[in-house]
């Protein structure tokens, strides 16, 4: 049967399989393009804007318990920064493995999604290893990151590296009897420098970056708040 052939003059059992025998492709095609424009005005409209963004960045996969730990931990030292009574903490979480069997797709892929988080004015807090943080020195630019004393105050001087730049989670004593969080590898905070954060000086950029600058303050001090929903 002709394709071109209106669908009313098609006996009525059948107009449904000339339908699909015609126009198949035509209709998966559309309900694909559908999807993607519902998922994509989801994402615009209607997806939920994070209080704190941290960037957790490993060689080394974590254990899903000591992954939800740490996440529960992220949640539990920010606040509600936006006002909107609901918590919530962008756990972003990238992992780069160094085996040599890796697929280097994969590899090249985690790599594009850690640079492109330096794209991002809300990530200021990154929690990373030592061969994530090499990898990034290579490419760094002078002042990428801040002087955590200097950033934070004085109360941060205890906990900060020689080179004044890391404070390694495992060290700040509210952590020091976590089970879980000690069996993650050596991971430490480092803070973008705010000239490297936002670099338009944009009103939105600068309060973000002291959201962050808060959530370490209460890491420090062990100022943890009431249980996030994430």
């Amino acid at each position: 049967m002709d394709k071109y052939v209106k669908i009313w003059d098609v006996p009525k059992g059948k107009r449904w399989e000339h339908y699909w025998n015609y126009y198949k492709v035509h209709t998966i095609v559309g309900a694909f393009v559908l999807l993607l424009l519902v998922m994509l005005i989801k994402d615009v409209f209607f997806q939920e804007k994070p209080d704190l963004v941290v960037t957790v960045a490993s060689t080394k996969y974590f254990t899903t318990e000591s992954n939800e730990e740490l996440s529960r931990v992220l949640s539990s030292y920010a606040r509600d920064y936006n006002g909107n009574n609901h918590k919530f903490v962008d756990h972003y979480q990238v992992t780069i493995s160094t085996e040599a069997n890796a697929d280097m797709q994969m590899v090249m892929a985690s790599q594009t999604k850690l640079i492109a988080q330096f794209q991002n004015t809300d990530a200021a807090v990154f929690l990373l290893d030592q061969d994530i943080y090499d990898y990034l020195r290579s490419d760094e630019e002078d002042g990428l990151y801040a002087d955590m004393t200097e950033a934070i105050g004085e109360e941060a001087a205890p906990f900060v590296s020689e080179d004044g730049k890391r404070i390694y989670l495992k060290e700040l004593p509210a952590l020091q009897d976590n089970a879980e969080i000690q069996a993650l590898p050596d991971l430490f905070f480092v803070i973008r420098s705010e000239s490297n954060l936002n670099r338009k000086n944009e009103p939105k950029a600068a309060l973000a970056y002291q959201n962050s600058l808060d959530f370490l303050k209460n890491l420090i001090s062990n100022n943890a708040e009431a249980e996030a929903e994430v």
